[in-house]
């Protein structure tokens, strides 16, 4: 996983020790990535967790959906 500037420097790389990443949030500063197991055979130690990864950084507000226009 790759953390990057506006003008598309490279600024951190995150290292998971299972191949396949499904989605990421921000609990504060603290990253929260999902992985696959599914479709990995056989699906090497540590796939389907959850790791927490602190960045040090936070990730924007969330925005409020207020509805159907």
């Amino acid at each position: 996983m790759h953390r990057y500037a506006p003008d598309g420097r490279l600024l951190a790389t995150v290292e998971l020790p299972v191949p396949r990443p499904t989605a990421v949030c921000f609990a504060g500063s603290t990253l929260l990535i999902t992985t696959a197991w599914l479709g990995l055979d056989p699906a090497p130690e540590g796939s389907g967790r959850v790791y927490a990864v602190d960045v040090g950084v936070s990730g924007p507000a969330a925005a409020t959906w207020a509805g159907t226009p």
